[in-house]
This record gives structure tokens, sequence and C-alpha cells, in this order.
């Protein structure tokens, strides 16, 4: 009797949705030319449940705008509202909160992502995350707003599988109890051992900070054991060891080098402007 009544709740929710499931979506589709398995967007539904992304109640195209909830693994084009899992939860845009052991988002997101690992912007390094990224291990892509994470921000990309993998860029601020690497930052990086960018305007700080590019890649302050850059519009550099390829820019430290510098090598204080 009582997988009877079960059977039944199940079905008056079914027929609850499909009426607005069947509809078209407003929703602008997304080029998924890329992937033939990923399908195109065809309708939504408040409410998605699933076990695994080949067993879930309404098929994969269909959008949800409301509450979906995975067991192991869900699959929808669009998610706005609750995304919640014990497995992997799966989208090509996320818009509210999503929590699971891991969260994947083909393009972009906003809101607040919480996961073991949380993938954003995989397919576009121009796509990311906007709002709060909280991850145990570790979070990628892009971001306009905050990451944390326990081990690493900033896992590298891949647009194609011919590119080389790239970091995202970041406009917030970054946490991680180990790395933080970045195409660009504007904002801050915080990390225990290493902060790596390509361009930076802000703060770094960190055991290790470094700034890799030749051309006018750091402007704000450095402050840690080691601090190096490339071209310097203007860098602040406090630490033991400070190294700059040129540019303009005040060092505090043991070791200061900087070829426009008063002096290429000097201890304590070294400057150029």
């Amino acid at each position: 009797m009582r997988v009877f009544q079960v059977e039944v709740a199940l079905l008056l929710v079914s027929a609850g949705c499909m009426g607005c499931s069947y509809s078209r979506v407003t929703d602008e589709k997304m080029d998924r030319s890329g992937s033939d398995d990923v399908p195109v967007p065809e309708g939504w539904t408040p409410i998605q449940l699933g076990l695994v992304r080949a067993a879930q109640l309404f098929p994969s195209m269909y959008n949800v705008h409301g509450v979906r909830i995975n067991v192991l693994n869900g699959r929808s084009p669009i998610v706005t509202g609750l995304d919640l899992g014990l497995g992997l939860n799966e989208s090509d845009a996320s818009h509210g909160l999503q929590g699971g052991f891991s969260n994947y988002v083909e393009t972009e997101g906003w809101g607040l992502q919480a996961g073991f690992a949380n993938f954003v912007g995989q397919g576009h390094v121009d796509d990311g995350y906007s709002g709060l990224q909280v991850a145990g291990f570790l979070n990628s892509g892009s971001a306009d707003g905050i990451q944390l994470a326990g081990y690493l921000n900033g896992h590298m990309l891949k647009t194609s599988r011919d590119d080389p993998p790239i970091a995202g860029d970041i406009r917030g601020l970054q946490i991680a109890g180990v790395y933080n690497i970045a195409k660009s930052v504007a904002g801050v990086q915080v990390a225990a051992i290493i902060n790596e960018t390509d361009g930076f305007r802000g703060l770094q700080v960190g055991g290790v900070n470094v700034v890799d590019n030749r051309i006018d890649t750091c402007s704000g302050v450095q402050l840690g054991a080691v601090n190096a850059t490339g071209i310097a519009s203007f860098c602040v550099q406090v630490g033991v060891i400070n190294m700059v390829d040129g540019g303009s820019g005040v060092q505090f430290g043991l070791w200061n080098s900087n070829p426009d510098g008063f002096l290429p090598y000097f201890p304590i204080l070294n400057f150029s402007f």
C-alpha cells in the first residue's frame, strides 16, 4: 500500500509539471555545436529529481527554474534556483545556490557555489562565476567575486583539445590554503604557499608571489618571503627576496634586485621612479 501511495504521488508531481515543461523556453539557446551528446534546451520544469543523469524525473534537455535534487549525478542546460546533490551537479549555466560534492558549469554562473571541487567556464575562458565559490579542494574558472579553496583556486582550463590550458581572470578575492593561479588579477590574492598570475593590479600575500609576463604587469603590493615580477608600472615589494625585471617601484628586503633601480642589487631598500 505504501509503495502504491509513493507511485501516485510521483505521478501527481509529474502531471503538475508536464504542462509547463512542454512549453518552449524563452531562454536563449546555447551553442552546443562542439558536443554531440549534450541536448539542446527544449522545455522547463520547476522541479527535477534524479538518481543519475540517465534516470531523471524529466529528460536532461529541460531547464530547471526552481529546485533540482540529484543523488549521484544530474544534467540540465540551465538551472535557476536551488541545485543540490550528493555527487556531481552538471549544467551549462547556473544561477542561484549550487551545492554538491562536485559542481560543473560549462559556461557561466552567479550566486553561491559550494562543494569539494567547483568547475566553471570550461567552455570559454571569458565565461566564469559572479558571486562566491567555496571549495574544500579547488575552484576553477574566471571569477567576479570571491574564491575560497582549501587547496587551489584557478585550476587551468582548456578551451579546446588543441589549445594549451590557461588560467582564468580574477576580479575580486582569491584565498587558498596552498596555491592561487590566474591569467590576470584585479584585486587580492592570499595563499599560504604560492600566488601566480600573468597580470596584476592589487595586493598579493603569500609565501611566494609571482607575476610572470615581461610587460607592465605589476601595479600594487606584494607581501611574501619571495616576490618576483616582470616589468612593473609601479610595484611595492616587501619580503626577504624581491626581484623585478625593470620598471618603477619600491623594494624592502634582504635582497632587492631591479635593473632600473638606483642600484641593480641592494639590500634593505631599493627603488626606481
